[in-house]
């Protein structure tokens, strides 16, 4: 109640022009370059990229190691060259918290020349290994430098978004976890594609727990929203630790160390931490921010901010809410850690109007009341939240935490429509959409049961308990959904239930890894105004996702999980069409989905710091590719699977430092 009345007040004061222009596609940039090359060393080779703003090396990666890991602002770019030295980091695992802290710092020497495109150069220096498992510096030594630089107008025809190309909420344009076609076709063996560039730092997702210790060395987690593209622009919502108030008990005890069993003094002097970097780590509040960078070049055009209105989850699991943004009609929609939805212009950053969800902001601004008082955060729950979608004239937000009502905000004003009941599962989704007889509908899919409401006036159109439980994500190919068809009684985990499925060696791994979290069974219905009809229901023995999104689709096919296998699925029969293992193995921990054309990717374990994708042919008879591991420092999510945005052959991800654009496009 004690934001309610700003938020009313300026959502009238700032209604947005109806008349609005969407927007174009930014400015060519000519001070804006990327250099992206490769050090060849003796039996191996390392990529190295760096950003050139303004005359001056803004960011840097060398081979798997981070954007916030180098430091290139002494090198010196003149014209038709760049020469100085640089600082690259090595990071070792620290058993105390899920996030890899920086170990240590030496300097490489760099010489380089281009002439248009072309560069060659020399690096010298100790350089990490060629992999993960072999990052350990070498001896000094020197290799040659080949690449291209591209810069201005070049940079923005190779790299930039076709019009209309997008990713414009946490399920992309369709609501299925698909991109459309780009264009030029996607690769097939995505690890011929190339990184295109890095952003400004962002920070982690998650960053460790109270049950790891003091997590020295590991950052203040941003939160787990996914990255959303449109209009030639991506927008990354983040949340800043901010604010005196800390856990006060928890750094003392950490300090104190009692039993002598975190070295915390140690450690913070081995790393050039103070007293003041422990307590930043544990900070309660925190300001929000949504940034808005280029999508041909990362550069940062401008950011949204909101000091101090939200909250800094610093525990582990429990960072990795969900307020993954929505775009639509030259507007970007940002929920925010206190419950705050506000509407941002897309191509100026300008805040148009905010409002206090009900519900949802009575609950959360409590949560921060009572935590600045207790000097402690305690989430409700694991990465609880829900996706923000939008429909027709409105944007539809959660009024709760886990299981809770969708509340629909008019786009343009942002007064209240509509508020309806039990419409959101426990864990997270985002709310679907679907049109039938020229009216739009909101499906909600929950434990048990499906509703449709009509958008217009909030009223319940239907219901259905033909449903199974449902605690994640479905997805709807277009009035078809695709949902989990099994009630959590009937669930059966053990192996004698699923005689078809025959495991290969390494399956043993993972039974124990994820025992009896994936035993469900998929149902597709037909939705329309008056009622769902069943289509189908897949057999038990194949399996489906219990605690992921129930997988990914075109227009044609779904790609969903079994058991310790995936499956391709007529949309428009439930005949199964491929059914393959894992390449090699892997941990199944709730995994994530995602198509693009001619191709599944499928992500086994969306958790453990893992960015393991195998790409699944979309063709009868197909079977899984080999691993494909993107070159950086990958982050994690928890209950919810973080989507990344797929547009116009191009994948937007998060990584424990930075978003990271890879050019996936064939040729």
């Amino acid at each position: 109640m004690r934001f309610m009345l700003l938020a009313t007040f300026l959502s009238v004061a700032t209604a947005a022009d109806p008349a609005q222009v969407l927007p174009g596609q930014p400015a060519v940039d000519a001070d804006t370059a990327w250099i992206h090359s490769v050090i060849e060393l003796a039996g191996s080779s390392l990529p190295f990229s760096v950003m050139v703003a303004a005359g001056k090396a803004e960011r840097a990666r060398v081979g798997h190691g981070g954007m916030l890991a180098c430091d290139p602002t002494k090198l010196v770019v003149a014209e038709g060259a760049m020469n100085g030295e640089m600082i690259v980091g090595f990071s070792g695992p620290d058993q105390r918290s899920m996030l890899v802290p920086l170990a240590w710092r030496t300097p490489i020497a760099i010489d380089l020349t281009w002439t248009g495109e072309t560069v060659t150069g020399t690096a010298k220096g100790r350089f990490p290994g060629s992999n993960r498992a072999n990052a350990l510096p070498s001896a000094e030594t020197s290799g040659k430098v080949t690449g291209r630089r591209l810069a201005g107008k070049a940079l923005r025809d190779y790299n930039g978004l076709a019009d209309g190309a997008a990713w414009p909420n946490y399920l992309g344009p369709d609501q299925r976890f698909s991109a459309r076609p780009g264009t030029r076709p996607w690769l097939a063996d995505p690890t011929k594609g190339r990184l295109a560039w890095v952003s400004q730092y962002i920070g982690p997702t998650e960053s460790g727990s109270k049950r790891y210790g003091p997590c020295v060395g590991t950052l203040p987690a941003a939160g787990g929203a996914s990255p959303v593209v449109a209009y030639g622009r991506v927008y990354q919502f983040r949340y800043v630790a901010s604010g005196e108030t800390i856990s006060e008990a928890h750094v003392a005890a950490t300090l104190a160390d009692p039993e002598k069993k975190y070295g915390t003094v140690a450690k913070m002097a081995e790393i050039g931490w103070t007293e003041a970097d422990l307590k930043a780590r544990w900070r309660i509040s925190a300001d929000e921010e949504l940034l808005c960078l280029d999508a041909a070049t990362g550069k940062t055009l401008w950011t949204a901010r909101w000091p101090d209105e939200g909250l800094h989850f610093y525990d582990h699991k429990c960072c990795l809410t969900n307020w993954t943004p929505a775009v639509a009609d030259g507007t970007v929609y940002v929920l925010g850690g206190t419950g705050r939805l506000r509407a941002v212009d897309a191509a100026t950053g300008t805040v148009r109007w905010q409002i206090a969800v009900p519900g949802l902001a009575d609950s959360l601004g409590k949560m921060k009341d009572e935590a600045l008082k207790a000097k402690d955060l305690r989430a409700p729950t694991r990465s609880f939240c829900h996706a923000v979608a939008t429909a027709a004239d409105l944007v539809l937000v959660p009024d709760g935490n886990g299981p809770c009502g969708i509340v629909a905000i008019d786009a343009a004003t942002g007064e209240v429509r509509w508020r309806a009941a039990q419409m959101l599962p426990g864990a997270a989704a985002m709310p679907l959409t679907f049109i039938d007889a020229g009216k739009t509908f909101v499906v909600g899919v929950g434990s048990g049961k499906m509703t449709a409401i009509d958008a217009t006036d909030g009223k319940v159109a239907w219901t259905s308990t033909e449903v199974g439980d449902n605690e994640y994500q479905a997805i709807l190919v277009g009035n078809r959904l695709i949902a989990n068809a099994m009630k959590a009684a009937d669930r059966k985990v053990e192996s004698a239930a699923f005689p078809e499925e025959k495991r290969s060696a390494w399956e043993p791994a993972a039974v124990l890894s994820a025992p009896g979290e994936n035993f469900g069974q998929v149902g597709c219905w037909k939705l329309t105004a008056n009622g769902a009809e069943k289509l189908w229901i897949t057999p038990t023995a194949w399996g489906a996702p219990w605690y992921t999104p129930i997988g990914a689709a075109t227009e044609e096919l779904l790609c969903t999980r079994g058991r310790y296998r995936y499956h391709l699925i007529k949309i428009a029969d439930g005949s199964r069409i491929a059914s393959s293992v894992l390449s090699e193995p892997a941990r199944w921990d709730e995994g994530h989905l995602f198509a693009v054309p001619g191709v599944f990717f499928l992500q086994p374990d969306s958790q453990h710091g893992h960015a393991k994708f195998y790409p699944f042919p979309a063709q009868a008879d197909a079977v899984i590719a080999p691993v494909w591991h993107p070159p950086f420092p990958a982050t994690t999510t928890y209950q919810v699977g973080m989507s990344h945005a797929w547009a116009d052959g191009r994948m937007f991800i998060r990584g424990k430092d930075a978003l990271y654009c890879y050019d996936l496009r064939g040729p």
